[in-house]
């Protein structure tokens, strides 16, 4: 889904002019990392994620590290960003939403949804951070911090060209990476859910998702903020 941020909302995100070291927390498949490496060259990318699913032929400047980011921060205390530097968090939020009654309730993709936030919600696990980011940005002290939200169409059906672009990006990184990742370990360590009962309910909304028939969107979310000029340590 990241690769949505290089294509399509690019005029909205920071705004970088000679970057030196950037860093890709959850990279996922890699494709932002590998943009941001192709965009500028002269920079030192870093991916970060769980699962090693990303391709093996990057850039000579990007390489991928396995790291999970709920864990003790690998990098030195205070050393990820230098003075002046830019943070920006960016999410896809876990809900559908549709406009023309194409959505119904019975939908397996409806379905799947639903499952999602009620495993996560009665396990404690808050997916939809976007609500948090603005406060969790000042809390650390950093500055210029601004947050923006887009809607997000899953799949083709828009008749309007660049949201027909989105859409078709955004269907493509859903389902060959998003679906599986959101889904396998969540249904199947916290609910009751068999890999192949998973795999046969995931089948079905690839389905749905690919018939255009659901007019469905979501909302990808960011915020950006600089750390500090002078940034002072007050722990």
């Amino acid at each position: 889904m990241a690769a949505l941020t290089m294509h399509i909302v690019q005029d909205i995100i920071t705004k970088l002019v000679t970057p030196q070291k950037i860093l890709d927390v959850g990279t996922g498949t890699g494709i932002w990392a590998i943009e941001m490496g192709d965009e500028y060259p002269s920079a030192e990318v870093i991916g970060t994620d769980l699962s090693p699913i990303q391709p093996g032929w990057v850039p000579p400047n990007v390489r991928f590290e396995i790291d999970d980011a709920t864990q003790e921060w690998d990098y030195p205390e205070e050393s990820a960003l230098k003075p002046g530097g830019h943070i920006e968090l960016s999410e896809c939020r876990t809900h559908m939403e549709c406009d023309d009654g194409t959505y119904p309730v019975e939908s397996w993709t409806y379905k799947w949804i639903e499952e999602f936030n009620n495993i996560s919600h009665s396990n404690g696990m808050i997916f939809d951070m976007f609500p948090n980011f603005a406060g969790l940005l000042r809390g650390g002290r950093f500055e210029n911090v601004e947050v923006f939200e887009q809607p997000c169409p899953i799949g083709v059906w828009p008749k309007d060209k660049k949201l027909k672009e989105m859409g078709r990006a955004f269907r493509a990184s859903f389902l060959d990476g998003a679906l599986d990742s959101f889904s396998l370990a969540l249904f199947t360590r916290f609910a009751d859910w068999t890999p192949e009962e998973v795999q046969v309910l995931l089948a079905h909304v690839r389905e749905e998702i690919r018939s255009n028939k659901m007019h469905v969107y979501t909302h990808c979310s960011y915020a950006t903020a600089q750390k500090p000029m002078r940034y002072i340590n007050h722990d």
